[in-house]
């Protein structure tokens, strides 16, 4: 019988053999490192809760007890804040290469028995803070009509301060003289039918100009216009600036009488002077001023006016009717000054400051509460003597006992402080208040 002899491996093959299994645990590690990595990720993000309720009942000396913190690098931040009577503690937790963060809040009766001797006292500091009523002389309501640019020009009127103002009424514009008795504006507007004029009512105190002789070459007191073709409901271009219409642009221009009348402009518009009138004149003149062309609705107009030295302030203005899309000026013209006055009160913004001075024996300052009407809007200022700037707090109406916290900002114990209200109106034209200012503080209990 033949006995076969068996074959082993070869040196080379077991050195191939190994290498092989070399290369193949060379690519599998990175692998293995990052399972692990992700495997610790996972368990430090499932350990943040616990470390953060770790933290939020400890100490901070006892931090280096967690092995979370000692050896994977948890790391936790911490805060807190006392808010009358309760402390409210927050606690975050990041970890390490996942970035991962968990938060965690807690409060806490801070009312010991050291506290409980404790007294809270209140001051009663205003009963009342109030906007301020003013009084304007218009309505509010915009006139029934397209106008496109309206702006004070600028004049070679001597004292002229370019200082007008304009407030709309029922379909009229109204432009006011400032504190110099003159009036030079300028508006670009559409007549919104056929029916093609406005009508000038204006005070009877016009002053005159007396330097120049020629009607032509008078620098006040008058109204110049023009009027074109309207174009796919814009202002045609050729219609220009409103406040280069002056006396001479469109001819010699026409005395209007002392007394309410009608006049027809001539070819693309007209200039009329204003009679002089009296500085203690109450007579109201109505002048309606319509266009030669009905079609030509676009209109440019301006004012030169100089009211006479000693017009009352009140009588230092003229108002611009437009008619509506009815083609007419409905609304009422008054016949005098004192009808053309409409009274309306307006409130306007109000500050008042409060003074709380230092209290004896105090522990801690406690709260600011007010009541806030239904209109009003209120921002309030908080600063002792020591402090650079003040700590500023805002409170919309209608509101009971509006309470503002400020323990915990640490005001210092030793001083007074000043509180400053500003109040305002949301709707101008009703009041807005701030009722029973009130000041509560900390101090001792004294014995039954």
């Amino acid at each position: 019988m033949i006995k076969e002899k068996t074959r082993g491996f070869t040196l080379l093959e077991v050195i191939m053999a190994l290498t092989l299994v070399g290369l193949l645990g060379m690519g599998l590690m990175p692998a293995l490192a990052s399972l692990s990595r992700a495997s610790l990720n996972s368990e430090l993000i499932f350990a943040a809760p616990g470390v953060a309720q770790t933290k939020i009942e400890t100490n901070k000396e006892e931090e280096e007890n967690n092995v979370y913190l000692d050896k994977f690098g948890i790391k936790t931040n911490s805060a807190s804040i006392n808010l009358d009577g309760l402390q409210v503690s927050t606690v975050t937790v990041k970890t390490g290469e996942s970035g991962y963060s968990y938060s965690l809040s807690a409060i806490k009766d801070m009312t010991t028995e050291e506290t409980k001797n404790y007294s809270l006292q209140s001051e009663s500091r205003v009963d009342e803070i109030s906007t301020t009523p003013t009084t304007s002389a218009t309505g509010n309501e915009s006139p029934n009509s397209t106008i496109w640019t309206q702006k004070t020009c600028t004049s070679s009127l001597v004292g002229d301060a370019h200082d007008d103002t304009v407030v709309y009424g029922d379909q009229y514009m109204e432009v006011r003289a400032g504190n110099d008795d003159i009036i030079s504006y300028g508006l670009t507007f559409e007549v919104p039918t056929a029916s093609n004029y406005i009508i000038i009512a204006i005070p009877g105190n016009t002053d005159s100009d007396d330097q120049h002789s020629k009607p032509k070459d008078k620098e006040y007191s008058y109204v110049a216009f023009e009027y074109k073709h309207m174009k796919d409901g814009e202002p045609p271009s050729s219609l220009g600036d409103a406040c280069d219409v002056k006396n001479g642009t469109n001819g010699n221009p026409d005395w209007l009488p002392s007394t309410s009348t009608t006049r027809e402009a001539s070819g693309d518009g007209g200039v009329f002077l204003f009679p002089e009138g009296l500085s203690s004149a109450t007579v109201f003149y109505q002048y309606t001023l319509s266009a030669h062309v009905e079609s030509k609705r676009a209109w440019n107009l301006s004012l030169s006016i100089k009211f006479l030295p000693g017009t009352p302030t009140s009588n230092q203005w003229v108002r611009i009717y437009i008619p509506d899309s009815s083609g007419k000026v409905t609304a009422t013209i008054p016949a005098t000054t004192e009808g053309a006055t409409v009274p309306n009160t307006f409130y306007e913004q109000h500050t008042t400051s409060v003074y709380q001075p230092r209290v004896d024996g105090l522990i801690a300052w406690d709260s600011i509460t007010f009541d806030l009407s239904e209109n009003a809007s209120v921002t309030v200022e908080v600063k002792t003597d020591s402090m650079s700037s003040p700590y500023v707090f805002h409170a919309t109406g209608p509101a009971t006992q509006v309470k503002i916290s400020i323990g915990q900002y640490d005001l210092p114990v030793d001083e007074g402080f000043k509180i400053w209200f500003t109040v305002a109106p949301i709707d101008n034209t009703k009041p807005a208040t701030v009722n029973n200012v009130q000041v509560s503080y900390w101090t001792a209990a004294t014995s039954p």
